[in-house]
């Protein structure tokens, strides 16, 4: 296949250089199937040796699982070929859908990469069977995981708690660690000092407080797990200096301490988003199931002075806990609230303390707020408290009905749902007319409001009217 020249020759694509050739090669294979590859390989003796001096055309996800069986490419040969070709580069492996049947299969594959453990850049194994997790993990070689930086690790035993295998990878940054919330597991060994993300499945929230209290450069953390069932062992505490991202899940079923011993036991400085969330799992009466968050909620944000971002689902609060929340919350710019706790009630305080300004004008606490949701709480609060709050953040409206907000940072504010106007059939009811139609106004001009009024319904009828 050729092309005509501006000088009348015809060209062939052979005619390009080596190294633009290597390009299209790359361009033409990105998805690395492996089918692809090799085609490219039997064109003719030229592409063969370019292809084979093309280590970057070699490097593939190696998909050690039961479906990749059924290929005839993927044999010991093909295997050994691609991991020859590909060196010295660094390389994906990914083992997945390892159950009983699969196990005679998976190990000769994973006997052949282990050799180039050295040059695994990353580890993905997904298993649902405990016997194929322990043998698998017994085939990884320690001590020569130099270049590991990820590793995913979806298992549902709990025979590999013992596994020391990772502890030597120097380079390993990356970390996710998921077992099954309902049988007992236990975290495998992990070189935690040197973790930068950490994300963690585990029905022991104790060993997650351990792990994460050994991560001293973590930035990002993600944990899911279960409410103590047994006493909390009361740690000398840690000081994460890097953490920015914090998401705690907790399964509650017990009445077992909760989400308390992780704000007690750490300080998070730089700390900028924090979410913090208790599922009941379909329990109606779970009040006995908690305890109030605070104090334990109020030291941890004195801690964290650099928090922007605060999101608390159905986090059992004492009554005035909202305003505890913002005095020790300086630079927050996203707040949200979810509980159908009742005694979680919005009160006009929290409105005049968001109102509050200083002498120059500037507000006392959270200046710089832009997103206030309060999902799912009972509300307890005067239309005025919440428009001399709107007010005082710059949605004003003048004589002509034109808004002027100067340095209005509040953008959104959101009023949601719950049994508080569960039997209500008219929820518009709940604000004047005037103030609904101010509402509209301001969503006229960039405002967001969202939740339990329907600011298209804007007719002055009935109790509309103000």
């Amino acid at each position: 296949m050729g092309t005509i020249s501006e000088d009348g020759l015809a060209t062939t694509i052979d005619s390009l250089p080596f190294e633009l050739l290597a390009e299209v090669m790359l361009f033409a294979a990105t998805d690395r199937i492996r089918k692809t590859v090799l085609s490219l390989s039997w064109v003719c003796s030229n592409w063969r040796q370019i292809a084979i001096q093309t280590p970057q055309l070699w490097v593939t996800r190696l998909p050690l699982s039961k479906s990749s069986f059924f290929d005839n490419l993927v044999k010991h040969s093909a295997t050994a070929l691609f991991l020859e070709r590909s060196a010295p580069l660094l390389f994906p492996v990914r083992i997945h859908d390892i159950g009983s049947q699969s196990r005679a299969d998976i190990l000769p594959l994973l006997a052949a990469v282990r050799d180039a453990a050295p040059r695994w850049q990353s580890l993905s194994l997904h298993s649902n069977h405990p016997d194929s997790e322990h043998e698998i993990l017994a085939q990884i070689p320690a001590g020569q995981l130099d270049c590991l930086e990820t590793l995913d690790l979806q298992l549902s035993g709990s025979d590999v708690w013992g596994s020391r295998v990772f502890t030597s990878a120097l380079r390993l940054r990356d970390v996710t660690f998921a077992t099954d919330l309902f049988s007992p597991s236990h975290i495998v060994a992990m070189p935690w000092s040197q973790l930068t993300r950490l994300e963690l499945v585990c029905p022991s929230p104790q060993e997650c407080l351990d792990a994460l209290a050994q991560c001293k450069n973590v930035s990002t953390v993600d944990i899911l797990t279960k409410q103590w069932d047994s006493d909390v062992v009361v740690g000398a505490g840690a000081t994460l200096e890097y953490l920015e991202v914090l998401d705690i899940q907790m399964r509650v079923g017990s009445i077992g301490e909760d989400l308390g011993p992780f704000l007690r036991q750490l300080q998070a400085p730089a700390l900028t988003c924090l979410r913090l969330s208790l599922d009941f799992h379909y329990i109606e009466d779970h009040e006995w199931l908690t305890s109030y968050l605070t104090p334990d909620l109020a030291l941890f944000l004195s801690h964290s002075p650099r928090l922007e971002h605060l999101n608390l689902y159905n986090c059992i609060l004492a009554a005035d806990m909202a305003e505890d929340i913002i005095t020790h919350t300086p630079h927050l710019i996203q707040l949200f609230f979810s509980n159908n706790d009742p005694n979680n009630h919005i009160q006009d305080d929290f409105f005049r303390a968001l109102g509050d300004t200083n002498t120059d004008g500037t507000h006392r606490l959270v200046p710089s707020l832009q997103t206030l949701d309060l999902g799912e709480l009972f509300f307890d609060f005067t239309e005025a408290a919440l428009w001399d709050m709107l007010k005082s953040r710059g949605w004003v409206l003048s004589e002509d009905d034109q808004t002027s907000m100067p340095q209005a940072q509040l953008k959104c504010v959101g009023l949601g749902w719950n049994e508080t106007f569960h039997h209500r059939n008219d929820t518009n009811g709940l604000f004047t007319f005037k103030f609904r139609h101010a509402l509209w106004m301001y969503q006229q001009r960039g405002f967001e409001f969202f939740g339990i009024v329907d600011l298209k319904d804007r007719k002055r009828s009935g109790g509309y009217e103000n």
